[in-house]
């Protein structure tokens, strides 16, 4: 057949197949797990910090919170010390060398002191404060007499140079006499024996303590005897 009569048949290629678009289509997925993994990396890093973050500002809020209840408590401490003593400051003070203690006690209160160490022990060998029907009666060491029927009944026990109240009782059937309030309290030590015995009396109905009482034993302090 003469070369010039051949006919030259075309080649098409299938659109399906062209590696132009392959590459593209590998690309796109490529980047797509690559924004895909970027945000699941992203969102992993950050929210342990959120959490860490939470967790911090919790516990910056909570030990706020303790301080200043803390701090609330100790000025409320303080205020009641310093409130007490403010109400004390006025009072007359009474002091036994020879034994080794004081105690303030109201100013409108007068003392009457038959306490005397060299003396025989006696219910008359003790020091008193008075003022009308209230009376305020501290022995030392007392012996052969007693009990008495109290109303209300203090265990005390030192603490440092002072007296602090290891427990109360109220006597429910009632110790004493209509309309008179009997507190005892008294002092142990080591073996049960009583080393002060006080007693505030007080005409009242009511079997409650009176709170000057309390305040009279705050001030109660131990020094060396001479």
């Amino acid at each position: 057949m003469p070369e010039e009569n051949m006919q030259v048949q075309p080649k098409f290629t299938d659109p399906k197949v062209r590696p132009d678009k392959i590459w593209k289509a590998i690309l796109l997925i490529v980047a797509t797990a690559l924004v895909f993994g970027y945000i699941g990396i992203w969102y992993g890093r950050e929210n342990p910090k959120t959490e860490s973050a939470t967790t911090t500002t919790a516990t910056v809020s909570a030990t706020a919170v303790s301080s200043v209840t803390a701090s609330a408590t100790t000025a409320k401490s303080a205020t009641a010390s310093t409130s007490a003593t403010s109400e004390t400051a006025s009072w007359k003070t009474y002091t036994n060398e020879k034994y080794g203690f004081s105690f303030k006690y109201p100013e409108t209160m007068e003392i009457k002191d038959t306490l005397n160490p060299d003396s025989s022990k006696s219910a008359e060998n003790m020091v008193s404060a008075k003022e009308g029907t209230t009376e305020l009666d501290v022995w030392v060491n007392p012996d052969g007499f007693g009990p008495f029927l109290n109303d209300n009944y203090y265990e005390l026990q030192k603490s440092g140079s002072g007296l602090i109240v290891k427990s109360k009782q109220k006597n429910e059937e009632g110790g004493t006499a209509n309309d008179v309030n009997w507190t005892v309290a008294n002092l142990k030590d080591t073996q049960g024996n009583i080393q002060y015995m006080i007693h505030y009396k007080v005409d009242s109905s009511a079997n409650t303590v009176p709170a000057v009482f309390d305040q009279i034993l705050s001030t109660f302090q131990f020094t060396p005897a001479k």
